[in-house]
């Protein structure tokens, strides 16, 4: 730290920095399948997927 001042504290920034890419890179890789799952039923069920919105407004509209 006393040789270079400068590198030892740009070297663990840019390292944390990096890190921070690959860790909110993965977890929107992960948001997004978990979201694909969710969106397909398990194998061997009958259950059809939810419409988004329902026919029929709310009893307090």
């Amino acid at each position: 730290m006393i040789v270079m001042p400068f590198a030892s504290v740009a070297t663990p920034t840019l390292v944390v920095g990096v890190m921070a890419i690959v860790v909110g890179l993965t977890e929107v890789v992960r948001a997004v399948r978990t979201r694909v799952e969710i969106g397909h039923p398990a194998a061997g069920t009958a259950s059809q997927r939810r419409p988004p919105f329902h026919a029929r407004p709310h009893a307090q509209h």
